[in-house]
């Protein structure tokens, strides 16, 4: 009885390991190796900065007060220059 307990056991402690391998195998068929993935993510260009910001000082310097428009800078946030989108600084 003993022999036959210590053959069971590791198999029985084994098979949640082999259960996870045999997940990670099909995930990993799936959606591709990590290689892959790892280049295809790669090769994805950053988005642009899309932005415009109010600053509290002149010439875009300062705290950044809002992402709001030209006009709204101005009026509701109180700032003293503006970036546009294409990254020109504006005095208002």
């Amino acid at each position: 009885m003993k022999a036959l307990t210590t053959a069971i056991i590791p198999f029985v402690l084994a098979m949640p390991v082999l259960a996870n391998a045999d997940q990670a195998q099909e995930r990993n068929d799936e959606t591709g190796t990590p290689d892959q993935t790892m280049q295809s993510s790669q090769n994805t260009e950053p988005a642009p900065d899309v932005t415009q910001n109010c600053y509290s000082a002149r010439n875009c310097t300062g705290r950044v007060l809002s992402h709001r428009d030209r006009h709204n800078c101005k009026v509701k946030s109180r700032g003293h220059s503006w970036r546009d989108t294409q990254g020109q600084c504006f005095n208002i």
